[in-house]
């Protein structure tokens, strides 16, 4: 067994474990059920996608073009963590997006809103950690219903409550997981506490390798493959950026933000603005602390096993903004639509050339 991914919630392989208690029920040979699991997954994954684009208020072009990136389709279609990862962290931006420019309108809060946070809040705790960081976003939305309706108003004790939970859900899983080797696989020298103590020893030796790997780190590597080795599994660089490109230029598109969206703001929705840069750029630095201390060798000079597609659920969060120009030329939709598109051509001639 893979030790690294013990720490992931059971929660997260729910698609694969149904697909298989059902092929054990009905006696499915292993290869079938190993393809009826990945199937099961993909269409699973990819529909709470589907879901997600048409539930944000904001953002529906650029959450279209992550589904196009090679790594979200790998994440999908493998058996992994990443796919519940990937959709269900879209979801819960999606849910938390509507709920916040709902209010923006002026529109009242109402139980559905309610339901539909508890649930993908619910959800983004079974998550992969760090992604559990994105629930501090409960805390600037419920700022914004403390002195609303004496519904929204309750609706605010509510989110601190259910915000409250949902941290002791993460901390406890973590406190289970604690002292589970996650190197034993690969035969390296790993643990946690241990590694801990080597950087409480040097703190600013520690700041300082953090800050190096951070500044000289390729956040736009997109692989088709489950290891570090690029030179194997890494898609043309040339259709990497070509990928990044169409996400940054679909913000400007007038399908991605409407003009009712342009409601005046009060320190509230600042803050809420404010915080989703914030919590992202802690999920980014969160990454390479814990891939240090649960996979790198004690006492190493570089952060081993971090890879990229760790970073795929801030993009959309990052790229949800309004900006006050909006193209709606046809060309300009049509360039930035081949642009996020190539990258996934490449990857499908590449699985039908492996094939």
């Amino acid at each position: 067994m893979n030790t690294n991914t013990v720490p992931y919630t059971p929660f997260s392989y729910l698609p694969y474990v149904f697909t298989a208690y059902l092929s054990k029920i009905i006696g499915i040979k292993p290869v079938t059920e190993y393809l009826l699991m990945r199937l099961i997954g993909f269409l699973t994954y990819f529909l709470l996608f589907i879901l997600a684009i048409k539930i944000t208020p904001v953002g529906k072009f650029t959450l279209a073009f992550i589904s196009t990136i090679p790594t979200v389709i790998v994440s999908w279609t493998n058996i992994s963590a990443d796919g519940y990862m990937v959709a269900i962290s879209a979801l819960f931006f999606a849910v938390i997006l509507r709920v916040v420019y709902s209010l923006k309108q002026g529109k009242n809060i109402t139980l559905n809103d309610v339901l539909a946070v508890s649930i993908v809040t619910v959800l983004l705790s079974m998550g992969k950690i760090p992604i559990f960081l994105y629930l501090f976003l409960l805390l600037p939305l419920a700022f914004l219903l403390r002195k609303r309706s004496n519904f929204e108003h309750k609706a605010y004790f509510y989110l601190l409550f259910l915000f409250g939970l949902s941290f002791l859900v993460t901390v406890w899983w973590v406190l289970i997981v604690k002292n589970i080797n996650t190197g034993a696989y690969f035969g390296r020298n790993v643990d946690t506490f241990k590694q801990l103590s080597f950087i409480l020893s040097d703190i600013p030796s520690f700041l300082t390798l953090l800050a190096r790997t951070l500044l000289g780190y390729n956040f736009f590597v997109y692989t088709i493959g489950y290891t570090n080795d690029l030179a194997v599994y890494a898609i043309p660089k040339l259709f990497t950026y070509l990928s990044a490109t169409a996400l940054v230029l679909s913000v400007f598109t007038k399908y991605n933000s409407q003009n009712y969206l342009k409601a005046p703001r009060n320190i509230y929705f600042k803050l809420f603005e404010i915080s989703k840069y914030l919590i992202s750029f802690a999920f980014i630095v969160s990454v390479f602390i814990i891939l240090y201390l649960q996979f790198s060798e004690i006492g190493s000079h570089t952060i081993d096993g971090v890879q990229e597609r760790y970073f795929i659920p801030m993009y959309f969060i990052l790229l949800s903004i309004i900006p006050k120009r909006k193209i709606s030329s046809g060309l300009y939709m049509t360039i930035i639509s081949l642009l996020a598109i190539l990258p996934a051509i490449s990857y499908w001639l590449i699985l039908f050339n492996q094939l």
